[in-house]
């Protein structure tokens, strides 16, 4: 059994230098902020650092260089960001997927894509109402969070709302069905969810057990460039 304790960036400081385990320490890049963390016998001890924050510019400038390797991956158009685990320890990833609403694309890296028409059945573009993604890998993993954004450049003043469920398939006395995100309107502004803890989702082959879904609703026929991304922690891909 593993704990996590929240604490400052001071005691996480504090512990390195006392220990010097620098691949203990880790972290996972967000919009506005760092969760660094040191994973130490069975407690991983953790912070968040604001990047407006100047404790962030020194976690930026004497400790992240430090850490584990970092990688950046392009494959296929898919950008891999992440710190370098060892062994069976896990890495904090960030996937990230382009497309476009209202258009059937191929399944890339985990994500797939079905459009929706108003019952709820697959259908194709011109009859499309909801552009669903879905992300269901074939590996354990620990959710951190996620985001949705259009990235067209433009102010959309078309209705679109975003939902987000984890594993849909799954009824939820059976604790599936999770309501992340409920019909939540898009303010022409990313929308994000960053978890405290991490919740595991375990892979069960033809189970879809890891399931997480993102329902994009909009106008019949709708059609702009988005991108969605998914934070988590595995132990290898």
């Amino acid at each position: 059994m593993s704990f996590q304790i929240k604490t400052t960036w001071n005691e996480v400081k504090g512990f390195i230098d006392r220990t010097q385990l620098y691949l203990n320490l880790n972290y996972v890049e967000f919009t506005n902020h760092y969760i660094v963390w040191v994973d130490y016998e069975n407690a991983s001890v953790w912070t968040q650092l604001d990047k407006s924050d100047i404790k962030c510019e020194d976690f930026l400038l004497n400790y992240a260089p430090k850490t584990i390797v970092k990688k950046t991956i392009l494959e296929n158009g898919l950008k891999q960001i992440g710190t370098q685990g060892l062994l069976d320890r896990k890495y904090a990833r960030s996937f990230s997927y382009q497309g476009i609403t209202a258009t059937q694309t191929n399944p890339e890296f985990y994500f797939n894509v079905q459009l929706l028409n108003e019952t709820g059945s697959e259908t194709t573009s011109d009859d499309c109402c909801c552009t669903m993604i879905r992300f269901e890998p074939n590996f354990d993993y620990d959710v951190l969070g996620g985001d949705f954004e259009i990235i067209d450049g433009q102010q959309h003043a078309e209705e679109i709302r975003i939902s987000v469920v984890g594993n849909p398939e799954i009824p939820a006395e059976f604790g599936g069905s999770v309501q992340v995100i409920t019909n939540e309107k898009y303010l022409n502004r990313m929308v994000s969810i960053e978890s405290k803890e991490s919740m595991p989702l375990r892979y069960m082959e033809g189970m879809h057990t890891n399931v997480i879904v993102i329902h994009v609703k909009h106008p019949k026929g709708f059609q702009t460039s988005y991108q969605a991304r998914m934070h988590f922690y595995a132990k290898s891909i």
